[in-house]
């Protein structure tokens, strides 16, 4: 599916012409190819579908000046998204609402009724990312200088080169609470198993980001570096 922006003369498409099929949605309108509609009954959509369902459930079960207040806060300039093309678009207060409670449960944080009052967390700043050490039995760790967690948690993914560089190794997003100070330099040996990002060595490029996340689900800009790792 690809988003689409029209021009002066053309305000809006709906339906099928050539194959292609458009339509619009929160986000602005869009073109994909048409087909017919399949269900392969995979487990990954089974649980998607369950998902969707006890979502819409959770939603149906707050009070409706908690959906009135989600509505009013998702209309907020603040809440202003923006597409790929630069077209600015608002989210529903029910794509707010499930938005930041999938992110309170991938924190293993509870569920919240209520929309946000608090301001969005600032946007991480990171000088460098993994550290090798090949000494006593090749403990590998990543580590974060200067980045204060205190009072958010935090969302990361890193990615490293393998051999001549060819090959890219994903960790895999990774989720972290934190209910105390954890100091200026956060250690992360998680990231540094092999069996996620394999045997790093001093050499191999290294990509990273992470994101600061609220108590009520809210996410920062991502900070980002990349560098060699020693």
């Amino acid at each position: 599916m690809a988003i689409i922006r029209y021009g002066v003369a053309i305000t809006g498409i709906r339906g099928s012409i050539g194959g292609t099929t458009y339509s619009a949605n929160k986000s602005g309108p869009y073109a994909k190819a048409w087909g017919p509609a399949i269900n392969p009954r995979t487990p990954l959509q089974s649980n998607e579908r369950r998902v969707l369902s006890w979502v819409a459930s959770e939603w149906r079960n707050i009070t409706g000046v908690q959906r009135a207040g989600w509505d009013t806060w998702a209309a907020l300039i603040g809440q202003v998204q923006t597409n790929s093309l630069g077209v600015a678009y608002y989210l529903s207060g029910f794509q707010w609402y499930v938005k930041c409670n999938i992110n309170l449960e991938l924190m293993g944080r509870a569920w919240r009724a209520a929309a946000p009052v608090g301001p969005y967390p600032p946007q991480p700043t990171i000088s460098s990312l993994i550290t090798v050490e090949n000494a006593a039995g090749g403990t590998q760790k990543a580590v974060y200088p200067n980045l204060e967690f205190a009072g958010f948690d935090f969302v990361a993914e890193v990615a490293v080169t393998q051999g001549e560089g060819s090959t890219l190794c994903h960790s895999g997003w990774y989720y972290v609470h934190y209910d105390q100070a954890p100091g200026l330099t956060q250690t992360w040996t998680h990231l540094g198993v092999r069996d996620k990002l394999g045997y790093i060595i001093a050499g191999n490029a290294y990509w990273g980001r992470i994101y600061r996340q609220t108590a009520e689900g809210l996410r920062s800009l991502y900070g980002a570096c990349s560098g060699v790792a020693t």
